[in-house]
């Protein structure tokens, strides 16, 4: 292994540990206080599989590189794209979902049960947009990192990501009393 492709794996497990830190973060603010088991298990299904996910691809990175597999490569790469993509705009959906004229939001989101009473404050969207963007700053460097990245494995990480972004939008806006209780709100 050259010094150069050292120095891209140490970002790039760099770049993962934020990933897995955030994500334990938010396990961790979520599972915190005096609330009911039965409140966000549709959040904390998802954190708990964006830690496994984060733990995956630790290994696939260090697999990647002591196999050098290519395709594993090109799949961890525009899966890094995808994840930058979906965690810079999907704090934009999810405050237009909060904020915005489809129902009476706003006030309807802060008296529901948590997480969703947390999530119109300042303090809460200061939390969600910045750990996001954390997330998604770290993905997109361990995407361009190096000289591994294609223009087709970034097209197919920019479809997936947009992809993601539609379906999420999609199960938020027709029907946001449902998604509400997917997050776990009452």
């Amino acid at each position: 292994m050259s010094r150069a492709t050292s120095v891209r794996t140490v970002v790039r497990l760099l770049c993962l540990s934020i990933w897995l830190l955030i994500a334990l973060y938010w396990v961790g603010v979520t599972r915190g206080g005096d609330r009911s088991a039965s409140e966000g298990v549709g959040l904390q299904a998802l954190l708990v599989l964006f830690v496994l996910v984060s733990g995956l691809w630790i290994v696939g990175t260090l697999s990647s590189r002591v196999v050098s597999s290519r395709p594993l490569a090109a799949i961890l790469l525009g899966g890094a794209v995808t994840l930058a993509l979906f965690a810079a705009v999907g704090p934009w959906l999810l405050n237009e979902w909060i904020r915005g004229g489809a129902f009476t939001s706003y006030g309807w989101v802060i008296r529901q049960g948590y997480p969703c009473s947390a999530m119109g404050s300042g303090p809460g969207t200061l939390w969600v947009f910045g750990t996001s963007w954390i997330v998604s700053f770290a993905a997109l460097a361990y995407a361009l990192v190096g000289r591994d990245l294609t223009a087709p494995v970034a097209a197919v990480g920019i479809a997936l990501g947009m992809l993601l972004l539609t379906v999420t939008a999609a199960a938020m806006f027709p029907a946001p009393e449902v998604f509400a209780a997917a997050l776990g709100c009452r």
